[in-house]
């Protein structure tokens, strides 16, 4: 192999990580977010149909880390027979341990092998709205346990 061969070769590497970096931090998180506002204690998500699409597409909970920028990941979860759950992404003793989605089982889990259903129950709720455009909000200011 010459060096120019090398070279091209290592620099496709280089390129094809890069997209596969990108490929992936976007698909960890959930799509676009439009509205929000930091320092809001409401929470605009965006169209709850088109989210309720994704999560039933793509088989697993919207997460957001920190869409607030108050210390919480957010999970959001719909399931059919009961719509919109957003709970805290973590133990609730234990906000470094965060919860793992295991979309075969429809279950969570956290680092501690704690096992919580596909609503999120026993981890730190949120109120949900849907407001007469369709818009999908999570109230931060209070939990809902």
């Amino acid at each position: 192999m010459t060096r120019r061969t090398a070279f091209l070769t290592a620099l496709a590497g280089v390129a094809l990580a890069a997209l596969l970096l990108t490929g992936l931090l976007l698909s960890a998180g959930s799509g676009k977010v439009r509205g929000t506002n930091p320092t809001s204690p409401v929470f605009v998500v965006g169209k709850a149909k088109t989210f309720a699409r994704q999560v039933e597409k793509e088989r697993r909970p919207l997460i957001f880390p920190d869409p607030n920028e108050r210390g919480k990941t957010i999970v959001l979860q719909y399931v059919a027979a009961s719509g919109w759950h957003a709970s805290e992404g973590h133990a609730r003793d234990d906000p470094t341990c965060i919860v793992q989605w295991h979309p075969d089982e429809r279950t969570f889990t956290d680092c501690h092998h704690t096992s919580y259903p596909e609503d999120g129950g026993g981890l730190v709720h949120y109120r949900t709205e849907i407001d007469a455009k369709g818009i999908l909000r999570v109230d931060l200011r209070q939990s809902i346990s």
